[in-house]
């Protein structure tokens, strides 16, 4: 199911009443099929937008902003893990949701992550303008590297197209069953972040499994 998703471009959401056996399940599924994951994002109370986004460091003597997983999944592909969704606060829910709908997001230090389709519609801008030479005007080869060499030069930033989200959702016991899985994510989810994930409820094990 999970392979399904990631070819279908799909970001998910796991439910179950064990959270270690929802882990386990992500990273069996990541080996397989060759994935790498972010360092998961332990989602609660205390967790702002810097710790999806970029935090400010010390590194000899010196103030600098570094990427935090969010944005380190996104740039280089890889898979975010956001653990605890059902914990969410409201404060970094657009946050969120601006990275699953638009896979966009504004960094601290001036960048612009921008979606792939996006990124490469600006790239391509003008390709088919019949105004135009094709020998001027095509950007082909080194005309579209330039192009994406100033894009770059002005701080927007392309996410990988391999980049996905999966989030998971700790049920109560009595939550875990395919009658309440709709109640329990209408309950715990902000409606906009619920319909952007792909809902996926895991059995949990019996103690003789």
């Amino acid at each position: 199911w999970l392979s399904k998703k990631d070819a279908l471009s799909q970001d998910v959401i796991l439910l179950c009443d064990d959270s270690e056996f929802m882990r386990t399940i992500v990273r069996v599924w990541a080996c397989l099929s060759n994935r790498t994951i972010e360092s998961p994002v332990a989602l609660g109370r205390d967790t702002t937008a810097e710790d999806l986004r970029q935090r400010r460091e010390l590194l000899s003597s010196s103030s600098i902003l570094v990427d935090q997983p969010a944005v380190r999944a996104a740039l280089f592909g890889r898979v975010l893990l956001l653990e605890g969704i059902e914990r969410v606060e409201r404060n970094i829910l657009p946050l969120i949701n601006n990275l699953l709908e638009n896979r966009e997001m504004s960094l601290d230090d001036g960048r612009f992550m921008m979606s792939p389709m996006r990124f490469d519609a600006l790239i391509n801008e003008n390709k088919d303008d019949p105004s135009s030479s094709s020998s001027s005007s095509s950007f082909e080869g080194d005309e579209k590297e330039k192009r994406r060499l100033f894009l770059k030069s002005i701080g927007i930033e392309k996410v990988h197209p391999d980049f996905r989200v999966i989030a998971l959702m700790r049920l109560s016991p009595s939550s875990s069953s395919s009658s309440n899985q709709s109640s329990s994510i209408a309950a715990s989810l902000d409606p906009p972040l619920r319909s952007r994930l792909q809902a996926r409820l895991v059995p949990s094990l019996s103690s003789s499994s």
